[in-house]
């Protein structure tokens, strides 16, 4: 997954971007705005987004009180995001903006569901939502503070207005804790389950899974198998396991299209192959 400024490389999406340069106020018009709330804001007062990563509470929360959505997807690692933040989400100008809106971000590693609902490729990603649910705003990288606020006021006119346009995707939401039943993983679990494990939700499940195939010979084979898997958390978690064995410098894409993954997978495969051998060699006797 990418981290990049906005004018980088169109961004494949399921869910079509709707409009990201629909602005209706010039870009003099949003530096006034930023100036203006940043002479008068009230000095000492610690102005910031109230940010929330629970999807459902927030979602709830919008269709109660008849506001508008913005999700800002992002990754620890995304440096792009991290500007973002500093930049444009934590100047006073900002804050006001979006002072009427129910602000998400989520982190694409921690909610993977979430970043597949709504085809996250490359972040930063912020999508905005009316009171419909329907998504009237896609912006994808990273902009400076003037183009964030154009692109926040071209959207006005459609916050509370039918656009007829796209609605938000139908997100399966996890059980909770309670509700889930802890699979049980042992040794002769078989491997296609294993596989459906690497992309559990539940982090401790997903260890138990990795440690369990770790004690086979074959595990860089089953993790690589696991590369061609259509579940993309579970693609994510083993790619992300082969890394941390110390595996292949080779390079996988987990969202890349699948013709792309098809491709990159015979190189996997071949590696795969010769260090399960080159391993079997240093434990012989």
């Amino acid at each position: 997954m990418d981290s990049q400024p906005s004018d980088a490389r169109q961004e494949r999406a399921a869910v079509p971007p709707i409009t990201t340069a629909r602005s209706r106020a010039s870009r003099c018009g949003a530096c006034a705005i930023a100036l203006f709330v940043a002479a008068f804001a009230p000095a000492g007062l610690a102005q910031t987004i109230p940010w929330s990563s629970d999807y459902v509470a927030s979602i709830e929360k919008a269709g109660t009180g008849g506001k508008p959505v913005l999700i800002d997807f992002t990754a620890v690692w995304c440096g792009w995001c991290k500007r973002l933040d500093e930049e444009v989400y934590a100047d006073a100008s900002a804050v006001n903006a979006l002072k009427d809106f129910v602000c998400l971000k989520i982190d694409v590693n921690e909610q993977k569901n979430l970043a597949l609902a709504y085809n996250v490729q490359s972040m930063p990603r912020t999508i905005v939502l009316n009171v419909h649910g329907e998504i009237v705003g896609d912006l994808t990288g990273y902009v400076p503070l003037g183009t964030f606020l154009e692109f926040i006021e071209g959207l006005k006119d459609d916050l509370t207005r039918k656009t007829g346009g796209t609605m938000k995707p139908d997100v399966r939401v996890p059980v909770t804790p309670l509700e889930k039943a802890q699979p049980a993983i042992m040794p002769d679990t078989p491997v296609d389950e294993m596989l459906q494990l690497l992309g559990d939700r539940d982090p401790k499940v997903r260890a138990e899974a990795i440690k369990v195939i770790d004690e086979k010979p074959e595990r860089l084979q089953i993790l690589v198998s696991a590369l061609a898997s259509d579940a993309l958390g579970t693609r994510i978690t083993a790619y992300e396991t082969i890394r941390k064995f110390g595996g292949s410098e080779l390079k996988f894409d987990p969202w890349a299209p699948k013709a792309e993954r098809v491709e990159a997978l015979t190189a996997w495969q071949r590696w795969a192959e010769q260090a399960t051998e080159d391993r079997a060699e240093e434990v012989a006797p």
